[in-house]
């Protein structure tokens, strides 16, 4: 653990920053994207065709299939059924599935219009 602007947070060597710096910014990506994606709709400068809604349409059933799988594993895990290496390990892991269900809500925006 590190201190990080007078708190404490995991490290993540790999990003070179805390965990919750990391989380904050998957989630800002994420909002950003829907945003820009939003933005670009409502000023009509595209067109989605039927070929670019089904292959949306692809990802998010894809998308969801995961998420399923992946909540499985972390609810085992959370009743003790599987033991995950690490408690970092597993707070990636539930981190992971937030940032695919956001995801899939932003697959599924899409979809609706």
């Amino acid at each position: 653990m590190r201190k990080n602007a007078g708190l404490s947070c995991h490290f993540d060597p790999v990003a070179g920053i805390c965990a919750d710096e990391a989380n904050k910014l998957a989630s800002d990506i994420a909002k950003n994207l829907a945003k820009s994606w939003d933005n670009l709709l409502a000023k009509g400068g595209f067109k989605l065709d039927m070929d670019f809604k089904e292959q949306v349409r692809k990802e998010y059933v894809e998308l969801t299939e995961k998420i399923g799988k992946l909540d499985d594993f972390v609810t085992k895990v959370l009743a003790g059924e599987i033991k995950e290496e690490t408690v970092e390990k597993f707070e990636l892991l539930e981190r992971q599935l937030e940032v695919m269900k956001e995801y899939a809500e932003i697959l599924e925006k899409r979809l609706d219009d």
